[in-house]
C-alpha cells in the first residue's frame, strides 16, 4: 500500500534495501497543541519524513502510534527501507516502496523499556544562532544573551542549567560547551552563530537541515557536543519549538529560546520524556515542565510520572505500594536534599499494564512555582516500565480527600510537619482539628479569622495584637488559631472578654492539665490554671499556652530558655511550644 513515485532529477532512488534510524520529531504549538512527525536518518546522515505517497496521511498515523504505545523506540530502532524507495531532496521527504513490509523491516530495542539517553551526568550544551535567508533575517537575540539565558553565564539565576541541576541535587547538568571544536574554532561560552541561505519561503526544514550541515563543515563532526539547540528568526508558524525524542537536537523560534519551561521541555523531549496530559489535553498537565508553560524564569520541575518512571533522580525515595498498600508520609520535591532515604517521595503502583504515581507537589525550594496543583497530592498514570510514554494527571487532593484508583483509595489526610501523611487502601479517618476559631468572632473591620489566614503569616506576627473586637476587644492573636490563639476542639467556650494585662487572676481553679508536658518546665512544677483562652494563661506566671505531643493546645508550665533554645531559627515551631521568639533566638515565657 505505500507506493513509491517514480526516480527523477533531486530524488534518491535506494538502489539496495537501506537500513535507517527512526526519529520521533514534536512541535510544541503556542495554543496549548502539538504536531508530531515520524522520520528516518539515512545512511548518509540526512534525515527524512517517512511518506507513503497518497497514503502519506495514513503512514505518519502508523508510525507515530507505534511511538506512542512504545513498540517501535525514536532514536533506536531501524527500519530496512526497500529498493526502489525513494528519498526528495527537495520536499526532505522517503517515499516507501511497496516492498517494504512494516511488520518485518523494523528492528527494535527493549520495548516499553528503553531509556535512550542518560539522564544523569554532565553534558556538553551548544546554543547556535541561526541568521537565515542569506543574513537578512536574524533572531531577537545575541549569543551572550543566549549564552547567559541557557547558562547564567552573565548571572542570569534561572536557566536551563541551574533549573536542571536544581531538580536533579546535581545528578544531570547541561553545562556550555567551552573549547576547541575537532576543526579547530574556540568557543568561550557555550554559543555559537551561523547563518544559512534557507528561508522560509521554502520548506520548513530546510532551516535546519542546512544549519546542521554549515555547523558540520565550521565546527566538525556534530557528536562532540551532547545537544545542539538552534535559535532561529519567527517564522509566523504555529509552534514555538520543536525537537527530536531520544536526540541531540531541539530549535526554538523568536524570544521562545530564552523562556526556561520552554527549553526544559523540548530538553526533557531530547532525554525522552513524552507530554504530561490532562483530561482531553495532551499536555494539559502543568505541574510539571512536559505541560505547556511559557515562562522566563519558574522554579519547576517534572510530575511524579516523569521523576520516577525515566528521570531516576530520587529513586532512593520511591516505595512500590502495589501489594503492601501505604500508611505514611509523602514528602516533596525540594525536601530530597534535607532528608535522608528513610523518608519517601514517590509512591508507585502497579495495575495490569498501567504505573499509577503518588506525589506531593509540594511548592517550595527548587519547585516553588508549579502551574497547577500547588501542596496538592497527584495522582498520575502511565503505562508501564520506564521508557517513551505520556502521563495523565488524575487527583489532585487537598487534605481529607481521597482518590477512588482501580484496586484502592488513594487519601490525603493530613499536613503533618513539612510532609503529607497519606493512606493508599483503607484511610484512616480524618483526624479532628486540636484548635477551632472563636465562634462568630470578627475584627474591627469586620473580618474573620480567614483574612489573616490571607493576609499575614502563621502566628500573625505582623496583625495578631491589632482590630480587636469593638465590643469584646479580643484580637486576632486570642480568637484564631492561625494566630495561635482560638480554643480547644469540642470546649464549649463562648467568646472571652477582654483580657486584663494588669494583675493575674486572684483565685485559681484547682483542677490541673490531665496531660504531662514533654519538657522540663521552668523551676519546677507550677500549677497553672485550667484556663480555656491563650491570653488568660500566658498572663499566669509560669504559664504558657502551648502544644503537647498527643493533646491539644492548653495552659501548662511554661518550657524554660535552656529547653526552648533547641528551636531558635524555628519561629512557629518555638511559638508552638509557647515560648517567645525574637531576633531568630527561642527563650522562655517567664525566664
Amino acid at each position: 500500500l505505500l507506493i513509491a513515485t517514480a526516480s527523477a532529477t533531486g530524488r534518491r532512488t535506494i538502489a539496495e534495501d537501506e537500513a535507517c534510524t527512526l526519529q520521533h520529531k514534536i512541535f510544541h504549538n503556542m495554543d496549548g497543541s502539538h504536531k508530531e512527525e515520524a522520520l528516518c536518518t539515512m545512511s548518509d546522515g540526512v534525515e527524512v519524513l517517512i511518506s507513503g505517497g497518497k497514503r502519506h496521511a495514513a503512514t505518519q498515523r502508523f508510525f507515530l502510534n507505534k511511538f506512542k504505545n512504545g513498540e517501535y523506540v525514536a532514536g533506536a530502532s531501524t527500519m530496512k527501507a526497500a529498493k526502489g524507495s525513494v528519498v526528495d531532496e527537495k520536499t526532505g521527504r522517503m517515499y516507501l516502496h511497496q516492498d517494504t513490509v512494516l511488520h518485518k523491516d523494523i528492528k527494535t530495542v527493549n520495548p516499553r523499556s528503553s531509556q535512550v539517553r542518560a539522564t544523569t551526568g554532565a553534558n556538553k550544551l551548544l546554543v547556535v544562532r541561526v541568521n537565515i535567508d542569506g543574513g537578512s533575517t536574524s533572531p531577537p537575540y545575541s549569543t551572550s544573551t543566549l549564552s547567559d539565558k541557557w547558562f547564567g553565564t552573565s548571572g542570569d539565576a534561572i536557566n536551563n542549567d541551574s533549573q536542571y541541576q536544581a531538580c536533579s541535587f546535581g545528578k544531570v547538568s547541561f553545562d556550555p560547551y567551552i573549547g576547541t571544536t575537532s576543526s579547530g574554532v574556540n568557543i568561550s561560552d557555550g554559543s555559537y552563530e551561523i547563518t544559512v541561505s534557507a528561508s522560509y519561503n521554502g520548506s520548513d526544514s530546510a532551516i535546519e537541515s542546512e544549519a546542521r550541515s554549515v555547523l558540520a563543515a565550521e565546527l566538525g563532526d556534530l557528536s562532540q557536543f551532547d545537544y545542539v539547540a538552534l535559535s532561529v528568526p519567527s517564522n509566523g508558524q504555529q509552534y514555538a519549538a520543536y525537537a527530536y525524542i531520544n536526540s541531540w537536537l531541539s530549535l526554538y523560534q523568536g524570544s521562545y529560546v530564552t523562556d526556561v519551561t520552554v527549553q526544559m521541555h523540548e530538553i526533557g523531549h531530547n532525554l525522552g520524556l513524552a507530554h504530561s496530559g490532562e483530561g482531553s489535553q495532551s499536555y494539559g498537565d502543568t505541574s510539571g515542565c512536559m505541560g505547556a508553560l511559557w515562562d522566563d524564569d519558574r522554579n519547576i520541575c517534572f510530575n511524579g510520572a516523569k521523576n520516577g518512571a525515566q528521570l531516576g533522580w530520587y529513586d532512593d525515595r520511591v516505595v512500590d505500594v502495589s501489594t503492601s498498600g501505604y500508611d505514611g508520609l509523602v514528602y516533596g520535591i525540594a525536601d530530597y536534599g534535607t532528608t535522608t532515604a528513610t523518608e519517601k517521595m514517590l509512591l508507585k503502583m502497579s495495575v495490569g499494564s498501567t504505573d499509577y504515581w503518588i506525589s506531593y507537589n509540594k511548592a517550595t525550594g527548587v519547585n516553588s512555582q508549579p502551574g497547577e496543583g500547588a501542596n496538592t497530592v497527584m495522582v498520575h498514570s502511565r503505562s508501564g516500565g520506564s521508557g517513551y510514554a505520556e502521563s495523565s494527571l488524575l487527583a489532585k487532593l487537598s487534605p481529607g480527600q481521597s482518590y477512588t484508583g482501580p484496586s484502592t483509595d488513594v487519601t490525603f489526610v493530613s499536613v503533618d510537619g513539612d510532609a503529607a501523611y497519606v493512606v493508599i487502601g483503607e484511610a484512616a479517618p480524618t483526624p479532628a482539628p486540636d484548635c477551632v476559631d472563636i465562634e462568630g468572632w470578627t475584627d474591627s473591620y469586620g473580618d474573620g479569622c480567614e483574612w489573616y489566614e490571607t493576609y499575614d503569616q502563621p502566628g500573625c506576627p505582623s496583625y495578631g495584637d491589632m482590630w480587636a473586637n469593638p465590643t469584646t476587644g479580643v484580637t486576632p492573636g486570642q480568637a484564631c488559631c492561625f494566630c495561635d490563639g482560638g480554643v480547644p476542639n469540642g470546649s464549649p467556650v463562648a467568646a472571652p472578654v477582654a483580657t486584663p494585662t494588669s494583675s493575674a487572676p486572684t483565685a485559681s481553679p484547682t483542677a490541673s492539665p490531665t496531660a504531662t508536658p514533654s519538657a522540663s518546665p521552668i523551676g519546677g512544677s507550677v500549677d497553672c490554671p485550667d484556663f480555656l483562652t491563650k491570653s488568660e494563661c500566658n498572663n499566669v506566671v509560669g504559664c504558657s499556652w502551648r502544644k503537647v505531643r498527643g493533646s491539644p493546645k492548653a495552659c501548662y508550665d511554661a518550657l524554660d530558655t535552656q529547653t526552648c533554645s533547641k528551636w531558635d531559627g524555628k519561629k512557629r515551631k518555638c511559638k508552638k511550644k509557647g515560648c517567645l521568639f525574637s531576633d531568630d533566638l527561642c527563650t522562655g515565657r517567664w525566664d
